[in-house]
């Protein structure tokens, strides 16, 4: 399931509509900026036909789409491996095995799917993110595995 209950409003069960994307890589989807919208536009219209606030979604409806798209936007291992073999190629993990944080953050906010200086900052940097401009590699993954 969408690991909603850190980003959304637990009184209501609702989570705001900009978190949709950021909760559904949180949970292991692979979305590029492209798809982003058309998800995003693809919920608000499931929330407008159950009578919702578009502004909001509720964690049950966010779940349910969760469970019938998963399939769709799951990364193979293969991806993973590739992209951890260019992060290696671009220096990006040194031989070391350790991580520049800053080189990351230039790599994922200037080339292929862009993600946003914000994004990245609010994902990686956020207060529950990783500190300091050098992490391990294995660090990164068991970052981004929770």
């Amino acid at each position: 399931p969408v690991p909603m209950y850190s980003h959304g409003d637990r009184t209501s069960k609702c989570v705001g509509i900009a978190e949709v994307p950021l909760l559904l890589r949180s949970a292991g989807l692979t979305i590029d900026l492209k798809e982003e919208d058309a998800i995003t536009v693809e919920i608000m219209e499931s929330v407008a036909a159950a009578g919702g606030d578009k502004s909001a979604v509720s964690f049950d409806l966010l779940n349910d789409w969760f469970e019938e798209h998963r399939g769709q936007y799951q990364q193979t291992a293969r991806d993973a491996l590739n992209a951890a073999s260019a992060l290696v190629r671009e220096g990006i993990i040194g031989k070391d095995g350790m991580v520049n944080i800053d080189q990351l953050r230039h790599v994922l906010c200037e080339t292929g799917d862009k993600m946003s200086p914000e994004m990245f900052d609010r994902v990686i940097r956020g207060p529950d993110g990783l500190q300091g401009n050098v992490c391990s590699v294995d660090s990164l993954i068991n970052f981004l595995g929770s």
